[in-house]
């Protein structure tokens, strides 16, 4: 946390935004998520990778018949950190 109450996860829009988008749904698509917060592939990835890496974002990877998706959630810890209390 910062001196203003802002986690320092939420310091960029972009992650803010992917919390937000994720808080809405149990999980989504990557490339629902992607389109939404109008990211290319490679900079919804490298966001993702850091929310993951503290614990906010699950990844899961599977396919829809032969082709290949990744979904994302937030977990527990991401939702109370991606509350509006929390992020203002």
């Amino acid at each position: 946390m910062t001196e203003d109450g802002l986690d320092e996860t939420f310091r960029t829009a972009t992650r803010l935004r992917i919390s937000a988008f994720l808080s809405g749904c149990d999980e989504a698509e990557f490339r629902a998520v992607q389109e939404y917060c109008e990211l290319t592939a490679p900079a919804l990835s490298k966001n993702v990778a850091a929310l993951e890496k503290i614990g906010y974002v699950t990844v899961r990877k599977g396919y829809v018949g032969k082709a290949p998706r990744t979904w994302l959630a937030l977990t527990a810890k991401g939702r109370g950190r991606a509350d509006a209390k929390e992020c203002t």
